[in-house]
């Protein structure tokens, strides 16, 4: 079975969200869902445009208020298998409660 490379995205970011508010955001025509915090707004095709003016622009880019990019997704082609998702929400898992132990899932 092969997943898509957006659903290890989905993984890390659900783990390094904080005890803020949060609310739930849908991409890709309602086939991903992220919880994001509440305080990010999306930025407009044209603001992405505009701070990603080097090569290809990622689709989504969630700010916070002030402006600084803090999400940025982009879809791939790529294809893993479901092991390969394993490995890599481990990888992601073990860099973030590293450094940061206190970090849940």
């Amino acid at each position: 079975m092969q997943t898509k490379v957006l659903f290890f995205l989905a993984c890390f970011f659900s783990l390094t969200v904080s005890a803020q508010e949060k609310r739930k955001v849908s991409l890709f025509e309602n086939k991903v869902e992220l919880t994001i915090p509440e305080l990010f707004s999306e930025m407009s095709k044209e603001d992405i445009q505009k701070r990603f003016n080097r090569g290809t622009p990622p689709d989504f880019v969630f700010a916070e208020k002030k402006g600084s990019p803090s999400i940025s997704i982009t879809l791939r082609n790529n294809k893993i298998t479901q092991e390969t998702v394993a490995q890599y929400v481990d990888l992601i898992e073990n860099s973030i409660t590293g450094p940061l132990p206190e970090a849940k899932k």
